[in-house]
């Protein structure tokens, strides 16, 4: 190993971004349940001074756009970046 680059970044303590990362949650739980369970999820959600970021692998497209749209209604909210994977379909 000649190089190691440290992306790791920690998130504030902030009350806003915890209620928006609940409330993308709660809409994502509400309208995509397949994607959680217990205290796991297949969608990560972050939230950094109230951007929020989705990480993770869905199923189809359209449920990567109900996860954009959901998050994009959030209160407090500012941008949602849809970083969710779309898994190939099954041949």
């Amino acid at each position: 190993v000649e190089k190691i680059t440290n992306n790791i970044n920690i998130l504030p303590l902030g009350r806003n971004d915890m209620q928006i990362r609940a409330g993308a949650r709660a809409a994502l739980q509400r309208m995509l349940p397949r994607y959680f369970w217990g205290s796991g999820s297949a969608i990560k959600i972050i939230v950094k001074n109230g951007d929020v970021i989705l990480l993770g692998t869905v199923s189809k497209k359209e449920d990567s756009d109900i996860a954009y749209i959901q998050c994009s209604h959030v209160p407090m909210a500012f941008k949602v970046f849809n970083m969710l994977r779309v898994e190939p379909a099954a041949k």
